[in-house]
């Protein structure tokens, strides 16, 4: 192949790619709580309500972003890609979503969400498959992060207190969440991290591992025999 095709050939490839990206913006209403069902990079950022879709034409034309009462869900379109085979692109998906704050997020599946900031009495976070949250800068009463499979979700801020619970070979990481108090639960082979300052209460059903920091008060239930570090600046 001679210089002048190769060149010719890698022009048109990069005309294809780009001829094939697109962003699609989408206008919603306000919310404050965020449902990713599916394989999505998630983005956050301040702003007012709305939604940019980034990825393959094809592909984003098949996805959902609605908005109901304050809950915004982002998924496949029904029957969108069961009518015609998906695209063939490692590309992913980018939803970029503005909103004054966030107070509950739940991920299914193996979507990844980051959330700047989430100011509430009580914020929830959740999630469910391989998926991955997160989220700084919340301030709050009370910060539950719950993960059930392979999931992970990493939290900093500052919470009166904080429950954290892992089931499965899940992760959370709240060592950068600044706590009074601290409830850590896990039942599987996870990992869990947690500062607390006034009182930690740790039940390990199984062999994970969990780590407060900080010098709070500890009460560790870990009869399957699960290492557990509490206190002593951790």
């Amino acid at each position: 192949m001679t210089l002048s095709l190769r060149l010719a050939v890698l022009a048109l490839s990069c005309a294809t790619a780009t001829a094939s990206a697109a962003d699609r913006p989408i206008y919603i209403g306000s919310f404050d709580r965020v449902r990713v069902q599916g394989p999505f990079e998630v983005r956050i950022v301040n702003g007012s309500p709305g939604a940019t879709l980034s990825g393959d034409r094809r592909v984003i034309e098949g996805v959902e972003v609605r908005v109901d009462g304050s809950t915004l869900t982002i998924r496949n379109g029904f029957g969108q890609w069961g009518e015609q085979p998906r695209a063939s692109t490692t590309q992913p998906v980018v939803v970029t979503l503005r909103t004054r704050n966030v107070v509950h997020a739940t991920v299914i599946g193996a979507g990844r969400l980051t959330i700047p900031r989430m100011k509430a009495t009580r914020v929830e976070l959740a999630v469910t498959g391989a998926g991955v949250i997160i989220a700084g800068g919340i301030d709050a009463d009370q910060a539950n992060a719950t993960v059930i499979g392979g999931g992970a979700i990493t939290l900093a801020g500052r919470a009166t207190s904080t429950r954290l619970i892992a089931n499965g070979p899940a992760t959370i990481d709240a060592g950068a969440l600044a706590a009074g108090d601290a409830t850590v639960r896990v039942d599987g082979p996870g990992e869990v991290k947690a500062n607390a300052r006034f009182t930690a209460t740790v039940d390990n059903l199984g062999l994970g591992q969990v780590t407060v920091a900080g010098h709070p008060k500890c009460s560790v239930k870990a009869n399957a025999g699960g290492p557990v570090t509490c206190g002593g600046g951790a």
